[in-house]
């Protein structure tokens, strides 16, 4: 029973390393030139502006999270995640696809893994691991030499 406990701590452990592992992501500057179909993208609009979503109108975007769909001399194609607008509202896209004519794009940043964040969230789940599984063996009266801890 003991053993199907502590088989169970590790492997939630290890799940939730593997999901926090994940968003260990930054934004870094880039230009429309060097991104293809689907890069997750940020970009900052030069004013605010309005984007047109499936359902609605986000008025004032000033920064548009998504996907790159496509791009051309004229326009950034994207599939919308997330709009921020002036006055600190925001806006939750569906995937919904926008256009942005890169006359009003003043910069433009790319999603990627961080390896400093990355490496620094993996000491820590690897210590929490050592941690917890030598805390839950000392509850549970095990000892080193593989005796069940108790003196006879």
């Amino acid at each position: 029973m003991l053993l199907r406990r502590h088989s169970t701590f590790i492997r939630a452990t290890a799940l939730a390393a593997l999901l926090s592992l994940a968003a260990c992501q930054h934004y870094v500057p880039t230009a429309i030139e060097q991104t293809e179909r689907p890069d997750r993208v940020r970009v900052h609009l030069s004013r605010p502006s309005s984007v047109e979503l499936l359902d609605l109108t986000a008025h004032n975007a000033t920064v548009i999270d998504g996907e790159v769909v496509s791009w051309n001399d004229d326009e950034l194609i994207l599939s919308v995640w997330w709009i921020e607008a002036a006055g600190q509202s925001e806006y939750r896209g569906q995937g919904e696809t926008a256009v942005i004519p890169r006359s009003q794009i003043a910069s433009i940043e790319s999603r990627e893994i961080s390896l400093v964040n990355t490496l620094m969230l993996a000491g820590v789940v690897v210590l929490s691991i050592v941690l917890g599984a030598g805390a839950l063996a000392e509850v549970a009266g095990i000892s080193d030499d593989g005796g069940d801890g108790v003196e006879r």
